[in-house]
């Protein structure tokens, strides 16, 4: 929770001053905050592999951290909390493996996924897509790909305890 309300003080000044991924809040995410994130996965679940994206060369508009896990079959899932491009709150995401295929298989496995869910839980509640601010190839890529998502305003984000139980 306060390594996500540093992102949030953070990550616009620092993108806006320094705009490459040398910036102190890059370091920050990519260090601090994937340990962290890694740590509290890590204690709960066994394993899941974590990561985090800022950008290449220049910060991203939507910075990442992703976790995946071996379920034991190949689901072609990833999940993710990606913050919104004007820092304005973060999504918990679940999101097909390949974002880059086209926009009608993503469609249909998008309903496949949404369809099981509500079948098998249907008291989850849960968004079926997700508005990132932000018109970059990977932020659209990201918004076809995503199967359903959950959303922390910056102003309302949860302990870590709720943030683990809601992955």
């Amino acid at each position: 929770r306060d390594d996500f309300e540093r992102v949030f003080r953070d990550y616009l000044p620092q993108r806006e001053k320094y705009v490459k991924t040398s910036a102190p809040i890059a370091y920050f995410f990519k260090e601090d905050l994937l340990a962290d994130f890694s740590y509290l996965v890590n204690m709960h679940f066994s394993g899941f592999g974590t990561n985090a994206r800022v950008g290449t060369g220049n910060l991203a508009h939507c910075p990442q951290l992703f976790f995946w896990g071996d379920y034991g079959c190949d689901l072609g899932l990833m999940f993710m909390f990606i913050f919104k491009g004007d820092m304005s709150g973060v999504y918990l995401s679940m999101r097909n493996l390949d974002r880059k295929d086209p926009d009608e298989v993503l469609k249909t496995k998008r309903d496949v996924y949404q369809y099981c869910i509500k079948e098998h839980f249907p008291d989850f509640e849960f968004l079926e897509s997700i508005d990132l601010v932000s018109n970059t190839e990977h932020s659209i890529s990201y918004k076809k790909a995503t199967i359903i998502s959950k959303f922390y305003s910056k102003d309302d984000i949860p302990s870590d305890e709720i943030l683990l139980e809601d992955i």
